[in-house]
This record gives structure tokens, sequence and C-alpha cells, in this order.
């Protein structure tokens, strides 16, 4: 009997091991030769989830790359920030969105339920390493290793095909056509508060370690809250969201378009901005730029001068 438990230890762990060096010689591989260089050299990148996504059309930014993915936690902007940063020596200023439903527990889903560990994890496997992976499999191991095997599949199948371009893997400005606000808006008592108290400490850990690689490299790091209605039920949380600005960021400039002026139809819905509220903001943005608001000594109140002018356009 003893000499039968030994065996089938022996075998598992030759079959971890192997399963191990699979893993560890395909990510080598992989990264050697994986390609993150953007072709027409950005000075400005966009970081964030679905909100900077929809709001930064980056065909009307000048040298502005938008690189946002929808539903995208900081565990994994972090890693492809990593590889971006590597090849890409044009960037100098990188905005991070940093907006309400980003401290919030769901964020934790995010970064490791079921549904998005089998994308995301599989699409960045190759450049996070072990000791971060531990982080996934602590807290979801059955859909870690769910995502692990197909993350090998995946690896195996990029070598064997040298498909190493990860330019148009990173996410990207997304042309939303959606137009449901004012539908929305009439049944607002049937909408969640989401007042949670309580926040995703994994999120915010993995902001503050992006921040860090940003400075590391001795770029220009900003965090941005992009454009959301007014009635945005995120808004629940601004207490406790302004605390962790003030009390975990207090050395990073935050740069606040939350309330820039659109119209109901301008807005996918009451988070994201569509097609035409995007296409608004975005050349008021390019203007700002190109006006100086990186150089003002106080850019906020240079935001919200702008923000009041645009607003009596409109009236």
């Amino acid at each position: 009997m003893k000499t039968f438990i030994k065996n089938v230890i022996i075998y598992i762990s030759l079959f971890f091991g192997l399963v191990l060096l699979i893993e560890l010689s395909t990510a080598l591989i992989i990264n050697r030769h994986a390609n993150f260089k953007f072709e027409l050299k950005p000075k400005y990148l966009v970081l964030g989830h679905s909100h900077p996504e929809c709001a930064f059309n980056d065909s009307i930014i000048y040298k502005l790359k938008n690189i946002a993915r929808s539903a995208e936690p900081y565990y994994y902007t972090y890693f492809k920030l990593k590889k971006v940063l590597e090849q890409n020596s044009s960037i100098e200023t990188i905005f991070i969105e940093y907006t309400n439903n980003q401290i919030n527990p769901e964020m934790d889903d995010w970064t490791w339920d079921d549904e998005h560990i089998s994308s995301r994890y599989v699409n960045y496997s190759p450049f996070i390493p072990l000791n971060h992976q531990f982080i996934l499999l602590l807290n979801n191991p059955t859909g870690f290793f769910n995502a692990f095997s197909y993350s090998n599949k995946s690896k195996f199948i990029n070598i064997v095909k040298e498909d190493y371009d990860y330019t148009n893997k990173l996410g990207g400005y997304l042309y939303l056509v959606r137009d449901k606000t004012d539908s929305i808006l009439k049944n607002t008592s049937k909408i969640d508060p989401k007042n949670s108290i309580t926040i995703s400490k994994t999120n915010i850990s993995y902001l503050e370690k992006t921040i860090e690689l940003i400075k590391r490299h001795k770029k220009n790091v900003f965090l941005i809250r992009s454009p959301q209605h007014p009635k945005c039920v995120d808004y629940k949380n601004e207490t406790i969201y302004k605390h962790i600005l003030f009390s975990r960021f207090n050395d990073v400039e935050y740069l606040d378009f939350s309330n820039f002026p659109l119209s109901n139809s301008e807005f996918g819905d009451l988070e994201h901005l569509n097609h035409k509220g995007a296409k608004k903001f975005s050349i008021w943005f390019n203007k700002l730029i190109k006006d100086g608001l990186l150089l003002k000594a106080n850019k906020q109140e240079f935001i919200n001068i702008n923000i009041q002018k645009n607003k009596k356009t409109i009236l």
C-alpha cells in the first residue's frame, strides 16, 4: 500500500512538473517574440475598462492610442502595460481610468470569475509571473485550472502558427451605436444603487502597481474619470471613491471629465458614451491637449472652465 501511494505521488509530481515545464517554456518563447509595438508611435495612451473604451475616439485625438477594454480590471491592465512600455518608447503620457465602479467588489469577479478568467487570463498568461497567477488560483481554483489548460493549448497553437502579434488583442476605441438612456431613466427605480461600503482591495492594489510601473519608466501618469450621465447610479459611492483617491493616490494628478455636458442621445446608457458622444468629447479633449492642458498648474480648473464654456455653447 505504501509503495502504491508513493508511486501515485511520484506520477502526480511528474505530471504537474511536466505541465509546469510546458507553461514556462511556451511563455518564454512567446515573451521573446511577442509584438506590442504600435505602428503610429503614439505619444498618449489611454487605459481602463469600457468607460474610456467608448469615450476616447483615438482617430480624432492627435497622437493618442486607446487600449482600454471592456470589463478589464487593473490586474490585467498591469501586465498588458508592462509589455507595451517595453516596446513603445514614443509614449510620454498615460491616462488611466479611475471611476466609481472600479473600486467596487464586483471588480474581483472581473479578475477571476469563470467568465472573465477564460478570456483575460488566456490572452495575457504568457506575461503573468507564476507568483501573480496564484491570486487567481486561490480565488477560483476550478476556473483557473480550466483557463490554465486552455491557455497552454492556445500558446502552443500560437507558437506553431508563429502568431506573436498582440497589437490587435489589447483593446481599443469602441464605436458604440446604442442609445438606451431615455428608456433606462424611465426605469431608474428598478436600478440597483450599488451603494456598497466594501471595496475591491485587489483592483486598487494593482492600480497602485500600475502607477509604480509607469513611474519606473519615467512617464507622465494621470488618473481620469470619463464622462458619465448625471444620474449614473455609480455616483452613490462618491464619498469612499474620493477617500481612496486622496488617501491612496494623492501623489497622482486626477483629471475629472465626468461632468462634460452631453444630451441623453449622446450616451449609450448612464455609464457609456455612444459614438455621437464620443465624437463630441474627443474633439473637445483633443483641443484641450492642444491648448496646453497638461502644462497648466491647475489642470482641473482649466477643465472646469472649458466644461462651462461648452455648456454655454449648448445652451
